[in-house]
């Protein structure tokens, strides 16, 4: 699933090569709005595959524990806001989230 994800948010591989910090970085800001939008759809199955897939990414980042838990609470304040506000947002998330397996 990780690799799903990195090659989605990369685009072409083959025409890149390895993923690049930036490839990784896009995954993973990704993967956190899939979080926020399958907790609020409260599919605990989703949820948990982008908790997972947002720690991998960050591991691959080499982010700290500390910024970590920043960028979960800036994206959980930031999205939650946004996806009330914006149903259309809200299911188009969800509908890119199911495609690559970050949601149920």
């Amino acid at each position: 699933m990780l690799g799903a994800l990195t090659a989605l948010m990369a685009g072409s591989m083959a025409a890149q090569g390895q993923p690049t910090a930036q490839n990784y970085r896009t995954a993973y800001e990704f993967a956190h709005r899939c979080f926020v939008v399958t907790s609020s759809y409260r599919d605990d199955a989703g949820a948990r595959r982008a908790f997972d897939a947002v720690m991998r990414l960050g591991g691959l980042l080499n982010l700290s524990n500390r910024q970590l838990n920043a960028d979960f609470n800036h994206y959980t304040a930031y999205e939650s806001v946004r996806l009330v506000r914006d149903q259309r947002y809200k299911g188009q998330l969800q509908t890119e989230c199911r495609t690559i397996g970050l949601a149920s």
